[in-house]
């Protein structure tokens, strides 16, 4: 017969597995009860702060831990990684949002805007992104003028093949605004042949 330290012994390895399972599930938003006595040692976090995507299985994890319930709206990449039109970088430290003052969060770029008010904006998972037509006409608006620097090129065209492929072989369903129909026209031709091997 096993002693009751024997017992403890054996089954604190599984305990130590049980609390990495749980905080990997916390880790990717998942919202856990844990019943039961919890090692004092173990802190629980509400809200991760300047964290990096490398942290997390998904964007949408990363951005839950960072920005959480804040009257933040995911804009250009960010809101393309959360409508999962682009996947994002690995090592990705930076969360472009709106918002109606800046704030403190040292890896997030706040965009101050004054209302949200006629903004498309959509609610994935818990966090609000603007739609797929804002994204893209808000980051074709910058293309190729002085503010350029300020998108990420390479998520543009990428999410635009994606949107392409998913919505067999069409752009047909984005409304793209007249004022940016010259630079959408530049980059769509080379978004349709970007999985393209040749």
């Amino acid at each position: 017969m096993r002693n009751k330290n024997n017992f403890q012994n054996i089954g604190r390895p599984w305990y130590n597995n049980y609390c990495s399972v749980i905080g990997l599930l916390h880790s990717i938003g998942l919202n856990l009860a844990c019943i039961g006595k919890i090692d004092k040692n173990i802190k629980v976090v509400d809200k991760l702060k300047s964290t990096s995507r490398g942290e997390f299985l998904t964007s949408r994890a990363w951005f839950r831990a960072t920005i959480g319930d804040d009257d933040l709206i995911l804009r250009h990449t960010s809101a393309l990684e959360c409508l999962e039109l682009f996947v994002g970088y690995v090592n990705e430290n930076s969360i472009d949002v709106y918002a109606k003052t800046a704030g403190k969060i040292s890896n997030i770029n706040y965009h101050v805007a004054d209302t949200f008010d006629g903004m498309e904006i959509v609610r994935i998972g818990g966090l609000s992104c603007t739609s797929a037509n804002q994204t893209f006409n808000d980051m074709l608006s910058m293309y190729g003028t002085p503010k350029e620097n300020t998108i990420d090129e390479q998520s543009l065209v990428e999410a635009l093949s994606g949107y392409y492929f998913s919505n067999g072989g069409s752009f047909s369903g984005l409304s793209i605004k007249p004022e940016n129909m010259g630079r959408f026209d530049i980059l769509k031709e080379w978004s349709v042949e970007y999985y393209n091997d040749n």
